[in-house]
């Protein structure tokens, strides 16, 4: 319930997202259609890995709806 109530983005890369997948890189999502474990490296803790990883929760959240 608390996922239902929280505020949507509102960055570009979620309204773009929103308007349309045509333009989004599927070809590599199907390797998390199989169990884990996934074969990625660790994530760095970088200011660009954090800004990738809400990047990348913008357009699934606005590809979801």
């Amino acid at each position: 319930v608390r996922l239902a109530t929280m505020p949507l983005p509102n960055s570009y890369l979620f309204c773009k997202a929103l308007q349309g997948g045509d333009e989004l890189d599927e070809s590599q999502l199907s390797q998390w259609d199989s169990d884990p474990p996934y074969q990625e490296p660790e994530p760095a803790d970088t200011i660009e890995e954090v800004q990738f990883t809400k990047n990348l929760l913008d357009i699934m959240f606005g590809y979801c709806m």
